[in-house]
């Protein structure tokens, strides 16, 4: 799963998600008052992909992802949402 979380006023803090396919396509959406709306708003977001849960349930099974992906402080990846578009993001989740 892939999550941006917006970084800028009035919206600090909105995320968006959505699940990435086997080539690691993807498509947001954001959750807000009780509502389902496409895309993420438009800003400066810091970005988090979070790994599945292991399939064995055992805690040395190697991730797809590397681990600190999944941490808003370690990832290290940002993205600006226009709202003019196109918004493709392509992260290179380097071990």
């Amino acid at each position: 799963m892939v999550e941006f979380s917006s970084d800028v006023e009035p919206t600090k803090g909105l995320s968006a998600n959505g699940l990435t396919d086997a080539d690691g396509a993807f498509t947001l959406q954001t959750r807000f008052a009780g509502a389902t709306l496409p895309g993420a708003v438009a800003g400066t977001h810091r970005v988090v992909v979070i790994p599945p849960p292991a399939a064995s349930g055992d805690a040395t099974e190697i991730l797809p992802v590397p681990i600190r992906y999944a941490d808003y402080l370690q990832s290290g990846l940002t993205a600006e949402v226009t709202a003019s578009g196109p918004n493709a993001f392509a992260f290179d989740l380097k071990p």
